[in-house]
């Protein structure tokens, strides 16, 4: 599962290059990304993750990890940290940017004009071949493998290779008491879970489930029984949950997941929400009131900080190391100029609150953190907002504010991740879905941007977030796939695939991994690889 270069004490260098982890390849990498990023074997044409290990030894020591090490192939200890191998945008990382985190531009390589990003079908497959009628609601990708939660609450845990299910969990697991309803808004569960090593949180409005997935993964032990946990009285779970790292100095390989709960429907709330931040047996640790919060907050794994802002655009931060326990104090930045005044609760204002995940922090070409939230006042105007993170911290800042014309309510980001790499062509895209379309934009500041409509007002729009790497952006739409790769320096062109999936009218996920995407549909999870391919 990894493969070491090994050190040389005597001399202050190692004695062998790193290797691709693929026993049946073990090529050497001639060039290697940065320590957490993904990097790309040339031989084989297959994805690992580069890491740095060593650190409490104080001997430097670089691996690399296939996607399927969730234990160290060495020491047997579980690999929690935040990984190149889980995708980010569904549930599997820290924050969920909509993006590839690939700051290195090794997954596609160089970009070329004259080879464009095709898309072909690998594989198709039952999720829960036992109840097909019941449909996928989530897809994460996590170690090698297609974690897929239905609106029933099932898990089921496929080979991203092939779509056959994982050795360690041959039939889905199913939602422990029974009490899940598809059809009942309040009692299905229609968010990405959080993940982090072999931990799961699953959520509904009216009930959280903590589950060990270790046997799904395929490692050692038994997987503990499932906990569920209620919301408090007459309060609901609002969006999707998501994990924070509570590392310090004498803690590594630590976490908390964290969930929104309060009473209202998310346009209004009736009381003050509430963070509450719970280990991975589900066991409450801390909680904090977020007064006002307008979306699910946000962890950003390069500044540490947990964020969220309420309907001023006030931006409130809390470091990771503060929610492992008691009662965590937020820091509020205002912006000089606020994106609407401060209003009684029986008025509505341009920034709505909202259970969709469309607010998201994503690196600049500086690996610098920004801050970027989408939102539409009416129905026909389309805001994007931007703050640097710095900024922000720094206290004198503003709200960085693009208006567009664009038709219906948002229901997706995505942001791609920054770097200084010309590879990584992702770095300049940036993605917004409405209920009556799909749009692309640059994210540079100067020039002219303008909206470029993958699908019009003539298609309903996407139900999932679009997605983003090298090869552009990626967004469905009732019966197909679309990978736009307008601004990346590939071929110019929007690719398109079908799906089988003409009763497309609500989430059912879209993730990410190397150069394939995982799509839901129906009942069914679809493999689709973006190959680079020659002009004819």
């Amino acid at each position: 599962m990894e493969a070491f270069a090994e050190w040389d004490g005597a001399n202050g260098r190692f004695r062998s290059p790193l290797r691709c982890p693929y026993p049946e390849c073990a090529a050497p990498i001639a060039r290697s990304a940065q320590a957490g990023w993904l990097d790309w074997c040339g031989a084989c044409g297959r994805v690992f993750e580069h890491r740095a290990a060593g650190e409490d030894t104080g001997i430097p020591l670089e691996l690399t990890r296939r996607p399927e090490a969730a234990w160290c192939a060495t020491t047997g200890r579980e690999l929690l940290d935040a990984t190149g191998v889980d995708w980010a945008g569904a549930g599997g990382g820290p924050e969920r940017s909509g993006a590839q985190w690939d700051p290195g531009g090794l997954v596609f390589g160089s970009p070329d004009p004259r080879t464009p990003i095709r898309m072909v079908q690998r594989w198709s497959a039952p999720a829960f071949p036992e109840d097909p009628e019941d449909e996928v609601s989530s897809v994460s990708v996590l170690r090698g493998h297609v974690l897929v939660v239905s609106r029933r609450g099932r898990i089921a845990a496929l080979s991203a290779s092939d779509g056959r299910a994982a050795v360690g969990l041959p039939r889905p697991l199913e939602w422990p008491d029974g009490s899940i309803d598809p059809h009942d808004p309040d009692s299905a569960v229609v968010t990405p879970p959080a993940l982090r090593g072999r931990s799961a949180l699953l959520s509904t409005a009216l009930q959280l489930q903590f589950r060990d997935l270790g046997p799904a993964l395929g490692g050692p032990g038994g997987a503990t029984r499932a906990r569920l946990v209620q919301p408090g009285d007459g309060r609901k779970f609002q969006g999707p949950p998501l994990a924070v790292d509570t590392r310090s100095s004498n803690q590594r390989d630590s976490f908390v997941f964290c969930v929104l709960e309060g009473r209202g429907d998310m346009l209004r709330w009736h009381s003050p929400p509430v963070l509450r931040f719970f280990d991975r047996t589900g066991e409450q640790v801390a909680a904090c009131e977020a007064p006002g919060i307008a979306r699910p907050p946000v962890y950003d794994r390069l500044s540490g900080l947990l964020l969220w802002i309420d309907q001023t655009g006030c931006v409130f931060s809390l470091p990771g190391t503060a929610c492992a326990g008691g009662a965590p104090e937020p820091v509020a930045s205002d912006p000089l100029q606020p994106l609407r005044d401060r209003i009684g609760p029986d008025r509505e204002g341009s920034l709505r609150i909202a259970a969709r995940p469309t607010f998201v922090v994503a690196a600049d070409e500086r690996l610098q953190t920004d801050l970027w939230l989408a939102f539409s006042p009416d129905e026909r105007e389309l805001r994007i907002c931007r703050a640097p993170l710095a900024a922000v911290i720094g206290g004198r800042w503003s709200w960085e504010l693009r208006t567009y014309t664009a038709p219906g309510q948002v229901h997706g980001l995505a942001v791609g991740a920054g770097s200084r790499q010309e590879a990584n062509t992702s770095g300049d895209l940036l993605a917004v879905t409405t209920e009556m379309g799909v749009y692309r934009f640059s994210k540079a500041v100067g020039g002219i941007i303008r909206s470029e409509g993958i699908v019009g007002s003539a298609v309903r729009g996407s139900f999932d977030a679009p997605a983003i790497n090298a090869a552009g952006v990626l967004a469905r739409t009732s019966g197909a796939l679309f990978c736009d790769g307008g601004t990346t320096r590939w071929g110019h062109r929007i690719e398109r695939i079908p799906l089988d999936n003409v009763r497309y009218d609500r989430a059912q996920g879209l993730a990410l991994f190397g150069r394939t995407a995982f799509v839901g549909c129906g009942g069914n999870v679809v493999g689709i690889d973006l190959v680079p391919g020659k002009e004819s």
